[in-house]
This record gives C-alpha cells, sequence and structure tokens, in this order.
C-alpha cells in the first residue's frame, strides 16, 4: 500500500438533495446534510482552505458555507431575488490559498468572504465572466467578456491585464493562472510581461474546454471536444497530444490532472478517459457510476472524484489510477445504483404441464381441503434473522477485525493474500462492510500475508541504498538489490550515484526475498567550461566535491588567453558522458592577452558591418530592427570601442531605404495639395514644399512602426467636393464617409510618434483642414510650424529631416 493509499482522504459531493462527506480510503459516510436542493436541482460544492465548504445552488443562486461537520453557518450569503438564474449570472464561490471569494458575474462584482462568513466591499470587476482561479496567495484573477484578466486581492483591484488579443479561456497550470488567447497562446497572466508557456499554439475557440480551479494541476491541459487533448509541461515545455473518439455518441468535458495523470469525462459514456503523461500512453478508462447527461469531475484530497448526484454511489481514482467505488447510502433524490442494480422481479413462468408446487402459507382452518398431507407440498423454512457485517477499516488487525464480525453474530474466516500491507492487517471483507448477511453466515477477512515494507532509497547514494533495501527485504545474508543506471544523465555532478527511482515503491509491501530495482545516475554530459569564465581550480575542486570524490579531476597549462587560470578546453569535450570513476582533464589559459576593442559598424551596410566584425573574430547577429533613414546599421551590441575578444557582436540595421516626400500643388494655382514623393510625374500637379523622407508604399510593412497615407479625392462637382474641383486631402483613415469621396491611392509610409512625440532627427506631419469662404482646403504641412485658419488637423506621423 503506498502512502498515499494510507492518507485520511476526504470528498465532499452532492448526493441526491443534499452534501455527504465521504472517506475514500475507508468507503464510508461521515457527514451529511440535507434539503439543500429539490427537484433535481445542481449544486456546485468548493472546498475552502479553512476547512469549510461552500454550496452554490445554480437554480436558486443560494450560497451557503458548511461547517467542516457540514453543519449550516448563519443565514445564505446569496439568494437570487429574479427567480432561476441564467447560467452566466449564477454566483460563484472562488477559493483562494488563504481566503475566499463571491464572484457575481451578472453584476460584475467580487467580494471578499471574511472567517464569518460576511461578503465584503463589493469590487467593481467590469464585463465580469463566470471564470476565475486563485493566484496561489490571497487573491484570485478574473476573466472578462472583453478578453482581459483581472487581478482582485482582498478588497481592491490589484491590476488589470490585457493580452495582445483578448483571452478566451483561463485556467491554472503549476499553480500560475494562463490565459488562451484568440489565437491559441498559452500565456502566463501574472508574469510581468506576459510570458508565453508553450512554443507553439495549443487549441482555441468555441470548441476548446480547459480544467478549472477545481480540476487543474501541474500541466497545461487543453481539450478541444471535437477529438484532440493537448499537455504542455511548463517547467519543461514538453508538449504531449492525444487523439479521443467525437461525434454525437461522445460528450467530452473538461480535463482535470492528479499528479502526472489526465482525466476527460466523456458524459455519454458515463466513463473517464485516462492517459498517463509520464509516459504519454492512454490506461484504462473508469466507470462512473450513474445515468445522467453529466457528473462532477475534480480533484479532492489527492484523488479524483467523478460523482454522479442521483446515484448510489460514486468513484474515487487515487494517483495510481486505482477506482475505488463508495456507497454515499439512500437519501431523498437518489433515482439509480447502476454498480449494484435491484434484483428484477421474475415474469410469470411459461405454462407446462407440471403442476405448480403447493403455496407454503399455513391453512386457516383445519377442515380446508389445503390441509390435506400431500407428498408434494414444502414446508415453509424458518426466517433466519439479518446482521449488518461491520464496517472493519483497512488495517485493523487480524484478532480484531474477527472479534468485531463475531460480535455481529456472524462467522470469521481469514483468508491470507498476498503483499499490500503489514502482515496480518486487513485489506478488506466479503461481504463488505455496512451490508446485510444472514445470522451466522460467514465473512471472508481478507488479511495480508508475511511480507517486508521496502524502504524508500530514493535520493540516496546508491551503495547505501543497496544496504538499506538488503537490510528490510532480504534473507539473512541474501542480496535482493538490483542496480540499475538510468537511461540519461544526471542533472548535474551530485546526481551521480544518486537513486532516482525505484521499484516497488518506497513504502510498499511485498514478499520478503522480493527483488528491489534501483536505478541511479551513472553519469553526466560534461558541462562546457570554456570561453575564459570558469576559473580551472575552482571548476576542479567543484567537480570532486559535488561528485562526492567519485569523479576525479585535474589541471594542465594550454595556451595564451583573454584570462588566465580560465578554462580554455576539456578532456572529456562538453556533452560527452562522464561516469563514476572517471578523471575530467581542465586545460587553462596560461596568461590575458590584450583585448581588442569592437569596431563601429554603424552607418555601415549590414554587409559591410558583418565583413568588418568577421575580419576581427567577432560574430555577427543580425537584428533588421534598427530605425534609420538609409538602409544601414543604426545600433550595436556592445558599443564601438568595447573592449571583448570575439563573442558576439548584435548589429541593429534598417532594411529600408527613405525618399523625399514633397508637397505637391495643382497646377491651375488652386490651394489643391497631394502628396508624392520626389521625381513623381503627376500630370497637372508641380512639386511645391519639401516635407522630408518617408517611405514608398510596400517598403515597410503597415501597421508595424509605421502607418500608410492614404489620398481621398473628389471631383464630382464644386459643391460637392467642398467648394474646389478636384479636391483632395491625405489621411490614415482607410475610408471615408464623405459623399462623391473616394479613396485614389495609397501614398507612403511615415513612422509612428513614440509617445506622441517624434525623435529629433525626424518632424511630425499632419493633415489641416482651412475653411475659405465655402471652400474647405485640405493641406499636409508641420504640425509644429501650422497654417494660418485651420480649424481641424489630424496627425499623419513622422518623417526624417535628412538623409
Amino acid at each position: 500500500m503506498t502512502d498515499t493509499e494510507l492518507s485520511n482522504a476526504q470528498a465532499i459531493v452532492h448526493h441526491g438533495d443534499g452534501v455527504v462527506q465521504v472517506n475514500t480510503e475507508t468507503e464510508r459516510v461521515e457527514a451529511e446534510a440535507r434539503a439543500l436542493a429539490t427537484g433535481g436541482q445542481q449544486l456546485e460544492l468548493v472546498r475552502l482552505a479553512d476547512g469549510r465548504t461552500a454550496s452554490v445552488n445554480h437554480a436558486t443562486g443560494q450560497v451557503l458555507l458548511l461547517n467542516e461537520d457540514l453543519g449550516k453557518q448563519g443565514a445564505p450569503i446569496n439568494q437570487s431575488s429574479a427567480g432561476v438564474p441564467r447560467p452566466d449570472e449564477v454566483p460563484v464561490v472562488v477559493a483562494a490559498t488563504s481566503a475566499a471569494y463571491l464572484l457575481r458575474p451578472g453584476e460584475d462584482v467580487v467580494e471578499l468572504i471574511d472567517p464569518d462568513g460576511t461578503p465584503q466591499t463589493p469590487v467593481s470587476v467590469p464585463r465580469a465572466t463566470p471564470t476565475a482561479v486563485g493566484d496561489g496567495g490571497a487573491g484570485i484573477w478574473v476573466l472578462t467578456e472583453d478578453g482581459k484578466a483581472v487581478h482582485v486581492v482582498g478588497g481592491q483591484v490589484e491590476r488589470t491585464v490585457p493580452a495582445p488579443e483578448p483571452i478566451e479561456h483561463l485556467t491554472l497550470a503549476d499553480g500560475r493562472p494562463i490565459g488562451i488567447t484568440r489565437s491559441g497562446e498559452a500565456l502566463d497572466v501574472a508574469a510581468t510581461p506576459l510570458k508565453s508557456i508553450s512554443r507553439e499554439p495549443v487549441p482555441h475557440g468555441d470548441t476548446v474546454s480547459v480544467p478549472s480551479a477545481k480540476g487543474a494541476g501541474r500541466y497545461l491541459l487543453v481539450l478541444d471536444r471535437r477529438g484532440k487533448l493537448v499537455s504542455v509541461d511548463p517547467r519543461t515545455g514538453q508538449r504531449r497530444e492525444f487523439d479521443l473518439p467525437k461525434g454525437v455518441d461522445h460528450n467530452l468535458g473538461a480535463p482535470v490532472v492528479l499528479e502526472d495523470r489526465v482525466y476527460v469525462p466523456d458524459y455519454a459514456e458515463h466513463e473517464l478517459r485516462s492517459f498517463d503523461l509520464r509516459t504519454g500512453s492512454r490506461t484504462e478508462s473508469i466507470t462512473v457510476p450513474g445515468k445522467s447527461e453529466k457528473f462532477t469531475v475534480e480533484v479532492q484530497d489527492k484523488r479524483v472524484v467523478a460523482n454522479d448526484p442521483v446515484d448510489r454511489r460514486t468513484v474515487a481514482v487515487d494517483p495510481d489510477g486505482r477506482r475505488t467505488v463508495i456507497d454515499k447510502g439512500k437519501a431523498p433524490g437518489v433515482k439509480t445504483d447502476t454498480e449494484n442494480p435491484e434484483p428484477v422481479q421474475p415474469s410469470e413462468p411459461p405454462r407446462s404441464s407440471t403442476p405448480p408446487p403447493p403455496s407454503t402459507t399455513r391453512p386457516t382452518s383445519p377442515a380446508s381441503p389445503t390441509a390435506t398431507t400431500s407428498p408434494t407440498a414444502t414446508v415453509t423454512p424458518p426466517q433466519v434473522p439479518k446482521r449488518t457485517v461491520p464496517v472493519v477499516p483497512p488495517g485493523t488487525d487480524r484478532q480484531q477485525a474477527c472479534t468485531l464480525v463475531e460480535a455481529a453474530a456472524l462467522r470469521c474466516q481469514v483468508v491470507e493474500i498476498g503483499p499490500g500491507g503489514a502482515t496480518g492487517t486487513v485489506r478488506d471483507t466479503n461481504p463488505r462492510g455496512g451490508t446485510e448477511a444472514p445470522e451466522g453466515s460467514t465473512v471472508t477477512v481478507h488479511v495480508y500475508g508475511d511480507n517486508v515494507r521496502v524502504p524508500d532509497v530514493v535520493g540516496m547514494l546508491v551503495t547505501p541504498a543497496c544496504d538499506s533495501v538488503n537490510a528490510a527485504a532480504a534473507p539473512p545474508g541474501g542480496d535482493v538489490c538490483d542496480e540499475q543506471a538510468m537511461p540519461t544523465a544526471g542533472a548535474n555532478w551530485a546526481a551521480l550515484g544518486v537513486v532516482a527511482e525505484q521499484s516497488p515503491k518506497g513504502g510498499e509491501f511485498v514478499t520478503a526475498g522480493t527483488r528491489v530495482a534501483v536505478r541511479h545516475w551513472g553519469f553526466v554530459a560534461m558541462p562546457d567550461l570554456r570561453g575564459g569564465v570558469h576559473a580551472g581550480d575552482a571548476a576542479c575542486s567543484a567537480i570532486i566535491a559535488e561528485s562526492n570524490d567519485q569523479v576525479q579531476c585535474r589541471i594542465e597549462q594550454g595556451n595564451e588567453g583573454p584570462a588566465p587560470g580560465t578554462v580554455e578546453s576539456s578532456t572529456p569535450a562538453p556533452g560527452a558522458q562522464v561516469r563514476i570513476g572517471d578523471a575530467v582533464v581542465l586545460t587553462v589559459y596560461r596568461q590575458a592577452a590584450p583585448l581588442p576593442p569592437v569596431p563601429d559598424v554603424r552607418n555601415m551596410t549590414k554587409e559591410q558591418a558583418c565583413q568588418t566584425l568577421a575580419e576581427g573574430g567577432w560574430t555577427c547577429e543580425l537584428r533588421p530592427d534598427g530605425v534609420h533613414p538609409r538602409a544601414v546599421v543604426s545600433d550595436q551590441q556592445p558599443a564601438p570601442g568595447t573592449l571583448q575578444r570575439g563573442g558576439v557582436v548584435i548589429v541593429h540595421y534598417s532594411p529600408y531605404q527613405a525618399v523625399p516626400l514633397w508637397r505637391y500643388q495643382h497646377d491651375n494655382g488652386s490651394p489643391v495639395y497631394i502628396l508624392r514623393f520626389e521625381g513623381t510625374v503627376q500630370e497637372r500637379y508641380h512639386a511645391e514644399k519639401f516635407l522630408g523622407y518617408a517611405y514608398p508604399v510596400g517598403a515597410i510593412p503597415d501597421g508595424g512602426t509605421a502607418s500608410l497615407i492614404r489620398d481621398f479625392m473628389c471631383n464630382a462637382s464644386v459643391r460637392a467636393c467642398g467648394g474646389l474641383d478636384p479636391n483632395h486631402y491625405s489621411t490614415l483613415d482607410t475610408s471615408t464617409e464623405k459623399p462623391d469621396w473616394r479613396l485614389e491611392s495609397g501614398v507612403g509610409l511615415v513612422l509612428k510618434p513614440v509617445n506622441g512625440q517624434c525623435r529629433t532627427d525626424q518632424r511630425m506631419i499632419a493633415r489641416f483642414r482651412i475653411p475659405v469662404g465655402n471652400q474647405e482646403r485640405y493641406t499636409v504641412d508641420f504640425l509644429d510650424a501650422p497654417p494660418a485658419g485651420f480649424d481641424y488637423h489630424e496627425p499623419l506621423g513622422c518623417v526624417w529631416r535628412a538623409l
């Protein structure tokens, strides 16, 4: 029996018209609360950090707090006054690690529930949805309808996190709040800045379900109900995908995870589909008692608990995947018992030539003809009274178990079974405790035979670990320890020789003499100590000390280098295996050589810059994110003149070449202006004013760091076109509501200002509207030198002053 089996695991589940607390170890009902729901009303139960349970009636909106013994505490917290609440308006109780909150999505508020069960001052969360998770402390995260995550702590909103695109789903993974965006990006919304935990998109959209706070664990789980389950380990980034059945014969629900096992409810089949995330394999599905269209699945006290509220039984699954069915007992509102259905009444027997046996009921009068003795008559046997089989908790001593059985007027028969618990202690009885059996009948008590407990040796060095195993499980002078090397490298020197796994696990009971596999880290990968960073003496001392003297190390002198005494190379080479008993040789630089300065490659083309750096022994890393009017290098890291031998120099360059932008005027002298690049021939227009340098259409992406200026034109009539025919205006708008005006063309791209400001080597241009009489004149000019008489302006963007 594992340690998890020995825990006192409790579960609170909906049962008929009330709630029961069951012990998933002893399979006993330990407390109950009745009359909380009527007529099939749905109860949602939330266990709080202080041991209480919150009950939410989805039909009435009523919220009750129940004490640890399921006694009611005070008046209801919330009672809907508007009849049956809509599904998106049902109040939600959210349990944080050290607090509890009441979320009212219909009113867009969150309230902290104080220890006496009284909600505190409401905190406004506009457009709140019913989706919320704890933050691992005293607060919660709430998802809003516009795709934001709002962090509420106590009586205030700590912050509102907008993602690059709306968040559609909110869950937990490894204790962190994870938002799934519209495009499938998985973001840690509590991280600053936001952190993506998956290298590629996960399923997203309306067909996706994610675990609630009551079913989340270490892994991010995303279920596409069309037949795909994806898991992502936030610690390692490892991703697994599993196929699931789909179609009208299956109805999949939100997954839950317990340690390394995932369970996906299939409501149509009334079962849990199970997967092992450690091995990436599918395991045996688990049947859930009941026939309802839906059942609940959540994790309570290291058990996955699946429960149909109107069935007599519930099922609990431990971390090893073992299924236990628990009898919740009879109760009002319970309709089925699929695990133990009532016997079906026999139908009328078919007619035959053989007469039926006579009635066993004795006649009421001696004179009655039925009193005549017949050779085929049967005599009514005496009624044997029923006795209730006592509940014998697992681990009870065999003698004590038999005493309990015999005290109930039943016979006790002890049957020894294999390993699994302490010798002579009870595993279970047949019939099970709580059922009825005829008085004097036999109850079989299964007890564990002669066995020993395997010691937990994970984390020990392999030699003392085997000594411990043999002392506990081997016969005198025997050896039952199988030393096995792990197939992968240990994480560091300290892992060498350390036991990583064992089978059977520590704490399990086995028959004496059973062999125990002890798997240890037999090798590590040689780390890369090169680069003039690691001091050779210190590195050698660390290798010897951290490996517990299982690996030796010595120093040899090498070539001249940037830092005397630092590692130049190693034997074995970086990445090679180093095993117990091996020796490592570190070759160190003899003396430092002068460091050359990094050259100045700014204003060079990227090709010139990389050639210059390569000639000096540096590695050129190009990044096309520079801002410059010419297609040249705008910046570099390290800065020019930095003393550095070799290594990477990051080169920021602009891939785009700016060209002169002019304001053109109509040849007839009327105040009609357009924007064109220098050299553009525009019929009936001439270049009138130089504005600066910008980028042609297509030279730089629109919408990133640049904005596209568009030319709108009207030539319908003088009156329709604002007193001028033709008339033009330039804008960033993509369309116009002005009748008779049309989009003529895209003109060019200007840079977006940063915080509303252009750089000092740039200048902001804007569109100005100047009313003169019945005319609407439009021009483009500098924002810091506007034309006289304008009544409206639209900033367009930044142009370079010069190349």
